[in-house]
């Protein structure tokens, strides 16, 4: 059990860091339908990937610039 702790531990990210994950999780699986799925002519499902979220910097205080 400890083992498992001190693993899940080191996993711990800001929500900032994993939404970057994620985005760019959907973006490398974007780019393998265009070039691979075309290829075999398979219709395979496409991520949107919007902009950036509309929401402060957790490391900026509010009236900073950038904030």
């Amino acid at each position: 059990v400890a083992e498992q702790a001190r693993v899940v531990s080191t996993v711990r990210m800001t929500p900032d860091v994993f939404f970057q994950l994620i985005a760019a999780g959907a973006e490398n699986w974007n780019k393998f339908v265009d070039t691979y799925a075309q290829q075999a002519g398979a219709q395979m499902p496409k991520f949107q990937v919007v902009g950036e979220p509309q929401m402060p910097s957790p490391t900026r205080a509010a009236g900073e610039p950038g904030a």
